[in-house]
């Protein structure tokens, strides 16, 4: 059943491909738009915080963008994943902009910074028994060492998220679960959670390396890039819809 979970998230997209464009391009231009303009009003260049800034004040002007940046992000994801969540789960048509409810978006990037912050204590344990293991066997700084690891890290990252996240639309649709009920929720369908974990990471592996082989850091790169990260999160929210339609309200998989 994985591979019908992803073919599922798939399909929704483009079947619904002019509505994921509605709740999707006007936060995300939203978003971008102010991150703009915080660069300009701190005076601060995306060279400054890629790059070691050159004095103390450039450093702190150019945290504060990435901070702001990252509040804005959290908030335009979460209002995208809301509102396809509730287009897909209670039919909520959006219009030339999706709907902006406050009990809706700020319950869900709660919920988004608790799942953020209990898989950062998972992985880390993990990172950590995974670089052990590589020095032992003399793979730490092999390039096969690092895609073993990181195929595993992101296979058991997508894995336990896709588990505990039923949370998000639960939360999204006003019908909110613990974590605890999400991970048993899960149980029946762990295999299946598990086979589609391989197959999006596995996508995302193949996908990423056709990017970089094929257009490098080219402008039509970044174009390239951006739609495919918009896929990414597209397909990301529909899966956990699947999920949630299928688990929770008893959805069959086509």
């Amino acid at each position: 059943m994985g591979w019908r979970i992803v073919r599922h998230s798939f399909i929704l997209l483009s079947r619904n491909f002019s509505d994921a464009l509605k709740v999707s391009v006007g936060p995300l231009l939203i978003g971008g738009a102010l991150i703009v303009v915080a660069l300009y009003v701190t005076g601060t260049s995306p060279q400054s915080i890629l790059l070691a800034p050159q004095t103390s004040e450039d450093a702190g002007a150019a945290a504060l963008v990435v901070f702001f940046a990252l509040l804005v992000g959290l908030f335009v994801l979460s209002w995208v994943a809301v509102a396809w969540h509730r287009f897909i789960l209670k039919e909520e048509y959006p219009g030339l902009m999706p709907m902006l409810n406050s009990t809706h978006v700020l319950p869900y990037i709660g919920r988004s910074v608790v799942l953020a912050l209990l898989m950062t204590l998972i992985l880390l344990p993990v990172a950590a028994i995974a670089g052990i293991v590589l020095s032992a066997l003399g793979l730490i700084n092999s390039a096969l060492g690092g895609l073993v690891v990181g195929f595993a890290m992101g296979l058991f990252f997508t894995f336990v998220w896709l588990r505990v996240a039923l949370v998000l639309p639960a939360t999204a649709i006003n019908q909110p679960i613990s974590i605890r009920e999400a991970w048993t929720l899960s149980i029946p369908a762990s295999s299946d959670i598990l086979s589609a974990s391989v197959i999006l990471v596995g996508l995302n592996f193949v996908v990423g390396a056709i990017l970089e082989l094929f257009f490098g850091q080219s402008a039509i790169g970044l174009v390239v890039n951006l739609s495919v990260s918009w896929v990414t999160l597209m397909i990301g929210t529909s899966v956990l819809t699947t999920l949630y339609g299928h688990l929770v309200q008893g959805r069959p998989l086509p």
